[in-house]
């Protein structure tokens, strides 16, 4: 559903949404797909200012930031909540049809966007491979508009917030035309360290990017469309706030203020510098379509981020984890499509995509206990450091054929098949840079990295970056890597849908399907896993994920109210998800990627947008979810003896998914007034989000998953939006987020040498902003 654009009701019926959701222009209410689409006008109305906000106009779509400082997304329970760096995500980030690979270039992606459409269920089929649980789709504002093509916005608000967009259109000959966009962001950090001589200012924005967009007719057959886009971040990663139980060991969050923290941290990394593009070349033919589709992009980041205790009574003085990536992605696409006014709609297409580059994580973890043996220089926590590193040398390549047909059976029964086959070939090198502890050449501690000894003597780990550079010091003296893997895996996965749908009238759909969705296998990046050398080559098989769905769509009361709906269920086999053993004691820390081998989740979504009269609508949005895992044995294979047991009680039969509420509801409340053809537009905005848990619970006490859940959150926006001038070029909009200052977290996670039961680290949720937008609109 769609929140309209106010100014569209004037007659009190409901405006026409068109999507792209099966790869063609298509009415929102004769698409047989589960879709919720977002207009410019409510992203403008709400500032909504990045992907997770999204999650809060949209049933059974949630976000996270997890611990890692990368955002994940759950699609009716269907994600995946991890923090290492060559996982595979369950939900695809698409540009203009155009994948994206890299999930930190969509920091970059939200600004100029025209319409994003979230898309539930599998999508391999059309979209491609990783798409199990839905794809979230951002078409762009085109090139060729005949009013206000182009504008000019800055908003201002708490913290120092400045941020400024800017797009054009510039039009180069009858044929050709290019729109130029882009952005600079600049807010302070909400989170800042209570500890003395510290003043970094935790979780800021300072961003800017751009995007340059050419369209053009070439003959009267072949179309050109192409686009390069990016941006450069340089931020203050968002450091956790240590949450402490209360005395019955429950952490009650509204005790604590998420706005502080105790990190010793000065001013750790979170940057990002992404580039991408596309070229489309398109030939529309009387029977068939063409295209071709090359696309690139190339991202580099760093992120640093304190795991300690931060002060706290706990038996290690420093936890710190570095994320490094340096990567580049290429796809070309051939697509064949029959044209619109054919009787069967078909597609097909062939897809090759590779990734490759460098992913590092490293953790520097400094127990207090007795002094180090293998150097001279005291660590500051008086203990042996457990460093630990994995780099891994990036090659994966696929291959990919697909087709989809929509074949009538009558004037209004149509039959749909898709397939999809893809061929995977994992090649990547998995090397430890750090210390091992089943390697006798290379024993605990004194394979440890030691940045004071190895390599990097005048290191400070409080200002200092652990990137790729500190990585190679410390190979270079250590005389090589400590242990390395060759993965040389190939899978070939295959995906598809049938389904039916039946317009009864003009106003009511009915459609079915099966569909069987797949994400491609992976390695783990994860350090705590490269310090066993049994565990390097361990590769998560691909998952595949069925889905059995029944959904309608409606209008009623001659067009003034629309009601779309559907319930579905989800079965999983080999889910993949990130296993996190963390007892509190460094030496018994271990993580991995696993599979999970069953699964399931059943719900259902619904949809309401009533416009009661010309001036006056509602739009809500109700999800329910119910998921479990139906059968927790897990693979133990290379996993070390003394630790198998402790690696099965991670999870069992039964356990909730993680991210997965039962129940999401948003509702959006607008009042329009005009005043001599001026309008101000009022509206609210809810959003709850029942009880969560954030990690699988396992075997543990109902304590631990309760510090490990999130309770249900109530968040509160409102907007006051003006349009004037005589062609309403002008708009002026007074916004509120969380205006009540609900606390919550986006994660939590266990702290290291803190009990592991009563003690959390929490990712900070939003807090209350509140700002003001004013936008000028030109020809």
């Amino acid at each position: 559903m769609v929140l309209a654009n106010q100014t569209a009701a004037q007659n009190a019926t409901l405006e026409r949404i068109e999507v792209t959701a099966q790869k063609r222009p298509q009415s929102l209410q004769h698409v047989p797909v589960s879709v919720t689409a977002l207009s410019n006008a409510q992203i403008e109305q709400f500032s909504i200012e990045d992907v997770q906000s999204i999650a809060a106009f949209t049933p059974n779509l949630t976000a996270t930031r997890a611990i890692s400082g990368v955002n994940n997304y759950f699609i009716r329970g269907v994600g995946l909540d991890d923090f290492n760096l060559s996982s595979v995500p369950a939900i695809g980030i698409y540009l203009d049809d155009v994948a994206i690979h890299n999930p930190m270039l969509a920091n970059f992606v939200l600004h100029d966007v025209q319409r994003v459409e979230v898309l539930r269920g599998p999508q391999n089929a059309l979209y491609g491979k990783n798409t199990t649980g839905g794809a979230i789709h951002f078409i762009t504002t085109k090139t060729q508009n005949e009013f206000n093509n182009g504008y000019a916005k800055l908003s201002v608000g708490q913290l120092g917030q400045a941020f400024i967009d800017a797009a054009s259109n510039l039009d180069l000959n009858e044929n050709f035309s290019v729109r130029l966009s882009g952005f600079k962001h600049k807010r302070d950090g909400a989170v800042k360290s209570i500890n003395e001589g510290n003043h970094s200012e935790f979780g800021n924005i300072d961003k800017q990017g751009i995007r340059v967009s050419l369209t053009g007719k070439l003959t009267d057959n072949w179309q050109l469309n192409m686009a390069f886009y990016g941006g450069v971040q340089r931020q203050i990663a968002q450091v956790k706030t240590v949450l402490l139980a209360s005395d019955n060991g429950l952490i009650n969050i509204n005790n604590a203020n998420l706005e502080k923290n105790s990190s010793e941290l000065i001013a750790p990394k979170d940057n990002i510098d992404a580039i991408g593009g596309f070229f489309k070349l398109g030939y529309e033919g009387s029977f068939i379509n063409f295209s071709s589709l090359t696309a690139i992009e190339q991202v580099k980041s760093e992120r640093m981020d304190d795991w300690g205790a931060q002060g706290n009574p706990a038996s290690v003085y420093q936890s710190i984890t570095y994320n490094n990536s340096d990567t580049f992605f290429i796809s070309q696409e051939f697509q064949w499509q029959s044209n619109s006014s054919a009787e069967i709609q078909w597609l097909a297409g062939v897809a090759f995509n590779q990734s490759s580059g460098d992913l590092l994580q490293m953790a520097y973890i400094d127990p207090a206990g007795p002094g180090r043996p293998d150097d001279q220089v005291a660590d500051l926590g008086v203990g042996p450091l457990f460093d630990r590193g994995a780099l891994v040398k990036d090659d994966n390549t696929s291959y990919a054929i697909y087709a989809q047909m929509a074949l009538p059976i009558n004037e209004r029964l149509n039959f749909t098949a898709a397939y999809r086959w893809t061929r995977q070939l994992l090649t990547p090198k998995v090397h430890s840079v750090g210390m091992m502890m089943d390697l006798a050449e290379a024993p605990f501690p004194l394979g440890t990295m030691g940045w004071f000894s190895l390599g990097n003597p005048d290191f400070d780990i409080f200002t200092d970056y652990a990137g790729f550079k500190v990585a190679q010091n410390f190979v270079n003296e250590f005389g090589g890597y400590p242990a390395s893997a060759d993965i040389d895996k190939s899978f070939n996965e295959w995906g598809g849908k049938l389904a039916l749908d039946y317009q009864v009238s003009p106003e009511l759909l009915f459609y079915s399907s099966i569909a069987r969705g797949f994400k491609m296998a992976a390695v783990n990046s994860n350090p705590t896993t490269a310090a066993y050398a049994s565990m390097l080559s361990r590769v998560v098989e691909p998952e595949s994920l069925i889905t059995y769905e029944l959904g309608f769509k409606s209008q009623w009361l001659e067009n003034s109210v629309r009601i779309n709906g559907a319930v579905f269920r989800n079965d999983w086999h080999d889910y993949q998800f990130y296993m996190v053993y963390n007892p509190g004691n460094p030496t018994n820390l271990f993580a991995t990627l696993v599979n999970l081998p069953k699964a399931q989740s059943t719900g259902a979504e619904l949809e309401v947008n009533w416009i009661f009269d010309e001036d006056f609508n509602l739009v809500v949005g109700l999800g329910w979810l119910d998921t479990k895992v139906t059968n927790g044995d897990l693979n133990t294979d290379g996993v070390p003896a003394n630790s198998i047991n402790a690696f099965q009680q991670q999870v069992i039969k039964g356990n909730e998914l993680t991210n997965s509420p039962e129940w999401t509801f948003s509702a959006v409340l607008n009042k329009s007034y005009n005043f001599q053809g001026n309008e101000l537009n009022l509206a609210l905005h809810y959003n709850f989000i029942d009880e969560h848990i954030h990690i699988l619970a396992g075997q543990h006490s109902a304590r631990w998953q309760y510090n490990f859940s999130e309770q249900a959150t109530h968040i509160l926006g409102a907007s006051a939006r003006f349009h004037f001038g005589n062609q309403e070029q002008y708009e002026a909009i007074l916004w509120g987020k969380n205006l009540t200052n609900e606390q919550y977290c986006m994660e939590r996670a266990v702290v290291p040498g803190t009990d592991a039961e009563t003690v959390r680290g929490c990712v900070q949720g939003q807090g209350r902003q509140v700002g003001f937008t004013f936008i000028y609109r030109f020809d």
